[in-house]
């Protein structure tokens, strides 16, 4: 029963660590644009249908979500030249910068978080969370070198567009 009861509390912990996550995220950007950006970031140029395939997302809703990244300038639609009817987004350098800014201010609230923490402790949450995850390391690897890694999440694929 104490083993059950160690379960319980660990599965709360873990639920309640997502909770105040998903709350942060929320009040902080539009987590559903932020997912599409951070794509686009990791993976370069895709379609809209291979945004909403990875993302478990409907295509209507991406293509609005990519209507409003366009206009606000932070992705780039580009034609396909063979097929008149399809096109491909990129993240603009605008975009690249808000993910800059978001990532920097994500690693300081992190860094406020764990301030009182020892590097041991930090290690060790590091090293857990990672198990927990079926993580083989700390990052995932990007597809543009010289950009920052998602802070967030850890794989888009398994968090729909949380």
């Amino acid at each position: 029963m104490a083993e059950e009861r160690d379960i319980t509390a660990f599965a709360g912990a873990v639920m309640g660590l997502v909770n105040v996550i998903r709350r942060g995220q929320g009040r902080a950007f539009d987590t559903e644009l932020v997912a599409i950006m951070e794509l686009l970031l990791r993976r370069g140029a895709l379609s809209p249908g291979e945004i909403a395939a990875e993302l478990n997302a409907k295509p209507s809703s991406v293509t609005g979500r990519l209507k409003s990244l366009r206009e606000s300038g932070r992705v780039v639609i580009r034609p396909d030249a063979v097929d008149g009817r399809r096109y491909t987004v990129e993240l603009s350098r605008a975009g690249e910068q808000e993910m800059d800014r978001m990532v920097e201010e994500g690693l300081r609230l992190f860094a406020a978080w764990t301030a009182a923490w020892t590097d041991e402790e930090i290690s060790t949450f590091t090293r857990l969370a990672g198990r927990l995850v079926g993580a083989p390391g700390p990052a995932p690897t990007r597809a543009k070198p010289g950009k920052r890694d998602q802070w967030w999440k850890h794989d888009a694929t398994n968090e729909g567009t949380s």
